[in-house]
Order: structure tokens, then sequence, then C-alpha cells
């Protein structure tokens, strides 16, 4: 998933995108799947974006949002975070040009 992010100092488009790891926790092997998938968001720099997905399965199950293949830090002011058992929502209030990347 992934959006696109316009610097309004320059007008250039940067594309930005987030992944979900989905992980359950039990012993015997469960297979969720996506009900809803997050969905791409153009922007500019300054702007808001969430992006959220939804899952089916044996819960509970978390989601980790992804930027360049690392975990983003949950515990960062900058993010706003929301798991619900199967709703999983990752906010960016105030989006940078650095969040540029995948």
């Amino acid at each position: 998933m992934s959006a696109l992010v316009k610097s309004k100092s320059t007008n250039t488009e940067l594309l930005s995108s987030c992944s979900v790891i989905i992980q359950a926790r039990d012993d015997e092997p469960l297979d969720p799947s996506f009900v809803q998938f997050p969905e791409s968001s153009c922007l500019e720099e300054g702007g808001k974006v969430k992006f959220t997905c939804q899952l089916s399965g044996a819960t509970p199950m978390t989601a980790e949002w992804t930027f360049n293949g690392k975990a983003i830090d949950s515990e960062s002011s900058r993010f706003v975070f929301t798991n619900n058992e199967t709703d999983f929502a990752f906010e960016i209030p105030v989006v940078l040009a650095t969040d540029e990347g995948q």
C-alpha cells in the first residue's frame, strides 16, 4: 500500500508506502486474511493521512506497520496507532517529506 506525498515547497511528488505484517498467536496454524486492504492516498506535505485495514481470523491478532522494511516505532508521538482485534489503523497527523519510502 502506498501514498503519494507532494511537497508544497517544490511541488515534487514523493511515493510513500506502508506494509502490514499479520501475526496470529496460537498453537494451531491460523489463516488470517484481509477483509479490507489499506488504500493508497495522495496528499501534500503537512497533510494528514490514515491507513486502515481489517482482518478476519481467530483473535488475538496484531498488525505491525513498517517503513522501508523496518517496524515503525509504536511509541513515537509522531504517529497514532489503533488496534482493535480485527481493525487496525496507522495515522500520520502531519506528513513530512522524510516520510517518503516504502
